[in-house]
């Protein structure tokens, strides 16, 4: 696999918000944390836009794409957790 240069820029540095990073060595994306002013509650269906802190330059020929995580379970309860940051050539 090809490495490449991903420059990341907090926008708010006094947050310490963790920075994008795989959770497991065979993650196809990375995770991307929120960084809201407040805390935001999302009924069924309702759409927002979150704030991530960061801002993010790539390589020329690269895109980088936000996505729905897996769904999470804990006990009997399912919810779809944080969005994935995924890099593509």
């Amino acid at each position: 696999m090809k490495t490449i240069c991903v420059k990341i820029k907090r926008i708010r540095p006094a947050v310490d918000t963790p920075l994008p990073c795989y959770m497991t060595s065979h993650a196809a994306g990375m995770d991307l944390y929120a960084e809201p002013e407040e805390d935001m509650v999302l009924l069924p269906g309702e759409r927002a836009l979150i704030p991530t802190g960061i801002a993010i330059e790539l390589p020329e020929g690269y895109e980088a794409q936000v996505r729905p995580r897996t769904t999470q379970r804990v006990g009997d309860k399912a919810w779809h957790c944080p969005c994935k940051f995924s890099r593509y050539n």
